[in-house]
């Protein structure tokens, strides 16, 4: 017999510092998204010093990003150079598979979910 089970107690680690989610969407009212990434950050200064990343809308689930996040962590917190973005989007790349369906083609969702990251990297700097 298949079960599933639900955990309703979650834990959930806190850490101080800026978060930013961006997610690529047709129309406003349409919940299901092309792609979107969140990223959350430690800043000390002036650096990045942990973060993470999940990238969602292509996979199955929600997808955790170690390899993102380290790419991230040593960025400064103001201005990344864009060698240091470019290093962040191509570690996201190769962690995440897109898929192709009606909404999106696979090579779409991969440049929406690298503008996105691009994106929640710039609002994480500003905070």
């Amino acid at each position: 017999a298949n079960a599933v089970s639900l955990k309703r107690d979650l834990e959930v680690p806190f850490q101080r510092g800026p978060g930013a989610y961006e997610r690529l969407v047709y129309r406003r009212q349409l919940a299901i998204a092309v792609a979107s990434v969140a990223v959350h950050a430690e800043v000390r200064d002036g650096k990045v010093v942990w973060a993470r990343v999940a990238a969602g809308a292509v996979a199955p689930r929600v997808l955790l990003c170690p390899r993102t996040a380290e790419a991230i962590v040593g960025m400064p917190a103001r201005v990344a150079a864009p060698s240091q973005v470019a290093a962040a989007i191509q570690a996201l790349a190769m962690e995440t598979f897109p898929i192709s369906d009606p909404r999106a083609s696979r090579a779409y969702r991969a440049g929406a979910l690298g503008e996105a990251l691009r994106a929640a990297l710039g609002r994480i700097r500003e905070a």
